[in-house]
């Protein structure tokens, strides 16, 4: 992509764009994608959530589908795109990292000892 954004960029005066016209359109479409997929997505919505009540949460996958079903209603629970049990969990996190770190939130896993850990926090954007 970065070489498409430099010929892009490059070809700007040919295409009759005025210079920076590709990459904002660019950026704003970027956002865009990003909005979709996070309002597309009853996980990420549910993890914005509950990243404004507060504190960085570390716990397992079991812990963590507990307490994100106990926010939501049965209607989020019943959909195919909400992860059926502790083992999709972290595979549904993992494709919305980006989207959710463009937002400020932020998802780290980890193992200890004998536990993988998932941590989600709102990170600092300024």
């Amino acid at each position: 992509m970065a070489d498409f954004a430099e010929w892009a960029t490059a070809a700007e005066g040919a295409l009759g764009l005025k210079r920076g016209a590709f990459l904002v359109a660019y950026s704003n479409n970027q956002e865009a994608m990003n909005a979709l997929a996070l309002e597309a997505s009853p996980v990420a919505a549910t993890i914005l959530a509950f990243v404004e009540e507060g504190s960085p949460w570390d716990g397992t996958a079991s812990e963590l589908l507990e307490e994100l079903e106990r926010q939501v209603g049965f209607r989020h629970r019943s959909e195919n795109a909400w992860p059926k049990t502790p083992r999709a969990l972290p595979n549904a996190l993992r494709r919305l990292s980006k989207n959710l770190r463009a937002v400020g939130v932020g998802i780290t896993f980890r193992r200890e000892a004998r536990r993988r850990v998932i941590r989600i926090e709102k990170l600092d954007t300024s």
